[in-house]
């Protein structure tokens, strides 16, 4: 019976010992083997002639030791986890860029992973009043419109928006053609400024239209930029 019990007591110290061992190979292998986490904060696209801002973490790893590179673009450091990939090179429209995520392990840069992402250009920006951007337009909902706005179709970051920043109303029709310089995306800066009434047969015109935005990653307002084409109405 004491044999037996010597024998049994060993086993199960023989079982502790390969589970303290395999528990410590496992323990190794996780910290030595990461896995980086990449997140676009906005897009799952790179913009031409936009900072894209980005998120990336490696799980485990001080974020310190992880480094971020682009082969085709610089990539900027903003703090943190946040990065920007700026596309300016007109070369690289349609294109893939590849986005690699290191880690510093023993003073030597050790390759997580590389990302793929296609370079998109934005579809220009489409100015429009009462819902029109060009052709014929109710005089009702040319009357109840006092305001002109801007989408940009196919641009998906988060609450990016257009803004107008000013403009040239012109009114014409048989009897008169009155031209107004406007600043901001209002018609009337004053309700007591609305007397005009749009009938049939007139020719609504907004031209010289700037409008800016406000960047994404450093929160400033863009420089004013030209609208491409007019918005040109006709009331039936």
């Amino acid at each position: 019976m004491k044999t037996k019990n010597i024998i049994i007591s060993a086993f199960a110290g023989f079982s502790v010992l390969m589970l303290v061992i395999f528990m410590y190979s496992f323990i190794n292998r996780q910290n030595t083997t990461y896995q980086a986490v990449v997140s676009l904060d906005k897009i799952h696209i790179l913009y031409f002639q936009f900072e894209n801002p980005i998120t990336i973490v490696v799980p485990g790893v001080p974020q310190e030791k992880v480094i971020v590179k682009c082969a085709e673009v610089p990539v900027k450091t903003l703090g943190g986890t946040k990065y920007a990939i700026p596309v300016t090179d007109g070369n690289l429209m349609d294109k893939m860029v590849h986005l690699s995520v290191f880690v510093l392990n023993n003073g030597k840069e050790e390759l997580i992973q590389t990302y793929k992402y296609w370079v998109v250009r934005t579809a220009p920006p489409i100015t429009f009043f009462a819902n029109h951007s060009e052709g014929m337009i109710t005089a009702q909902e040319a009357n109840n419109c006092d305001s002109l706005n801007i989408t940009a179709p196919g641009f998906y970051y988060d609450d990016f928006n257009y803004k107008v920043a000013k403009f040239k109303f012109i009114i014409t029709n048989k009897e008169k053609r009155n031209i107004v310089d406007r600043t901001g995306n209002k018609l009337y800066n004053e309700k007591s400024e609305k007397n005009t009434t749009f009938t049939k047969g007139d020719t609504i015109i907004f031209t010289d239209i700037f409008a800016t935005y406000i960047n994404p990653i450093t929160k400033k307002i863009s420089d004013e930029m030209r609208m491409p084409k007019p918005v040109v109405l006709t009331v039936e």
